[in-house]
């Protein structure tokens, strides 16, 4: 519809008033003849909106793989999966004997 859109895009429609709206867009309060439909339809083409492609399950997960909320909770599950749970209490016996071991280097 080439022809069409720059009408669309120079005119605020709202804030015109009605008259000038028919004038511009060639027609009445009574609407179009049969023969300037045909026209406008060969000028134009049909005012039909193009079908949304659907997305399929596997572009869906992988738009949905993208989030950092997915892979935290991906982390999560494996962490419980393979550690039962225990990586925080193994993260924290690691920072306690490096605690440990500086004490013992300052007080030798």
């Amino acid at each position: 519809m080439p022809g069409i859109r720059p009408l669309i895009q120079e005119n605020v429609w709202h804030a015109l008033k009605t008259e000038e709206v028919f004038e511009k867009l060639e027609t009445s309060e009574k609407g179009l003849t049969s023969g300037e439909v045909e026209e406008r339809l060969s000028k134009y083409g049909a005012n039909e909106l193009e079908e949304e492609r659907k997305l399929t399950k596997l572009k869906m997960l992988a738009d949905q793989l993208k989030s950092p909320l997915v892979g935290v909770l991906v982390n999560e599950t494996l962490d419980s999966a393979l550690f039962n749970g225990h990586t925080n209490v193994i993260l924290l016996q690691i920072s306690e004997r490096k605690n440990r071991l500086t004490l013992e280097i300052q007080n030798t």
